[in-house]
């Protein structure tokens, strides 16, 4: 019996890496951004808030940063997944301009679409 044929190797987990780099930065933004702004001395009044505004971006970075590392390595599709939604969740956070806050999580969304397009060409 012949092997079965390669998978065809397309632009998809790398272009599903790309999404997952530029909302990675858009966090890394967020989290710098943030940080200046408390750091010039404006009162935090609620701890919640302030967790959320540093926390979630943070497991954002992790997620895409994982996701993205995965992505072009061609590997570990199910962790790739796992990664891309935890960073899909992170990224969802609404940044201090409004434009900027959706791009986030619109680019981590579509990492995750690239990614699961991609199943195939991914190894265990």
């Amino acid at each position: 019996m012949a092997p079965p044929p390669p998978v065809e190797k397309t632009v998809k987990p790398i272009l599903g890496g790309v999404f997952f780099l530029l909302a990675m930065l858009k966090n890394l933004f967020f989290v710098v951004a943030v940080g200046i702004i408390f750091s010039a001395g404006v009162p935090m009044t609620l701890s919640e808030l302030g967790i959320l505004l540093t926390v979630m971006p943070i497991v954002g970075l992790i997620g895409t940063l994982g996701a993205m590392v995965l992505c072009f390595m061609r590997k570990m599709w199910m962790i790739a997944l796992v990664l891309g939604i935890v960073g899909l969740a992170g990224s969802a956070m609404f940044g201090i301009l409004i434009f900027i806050g959706p791009m986030g999580l619109i680019f981590a969304l579509l990492g995750v679409i690239m990614l699961v397009l991609s199943k195939k060409e991914f190894a265990s």
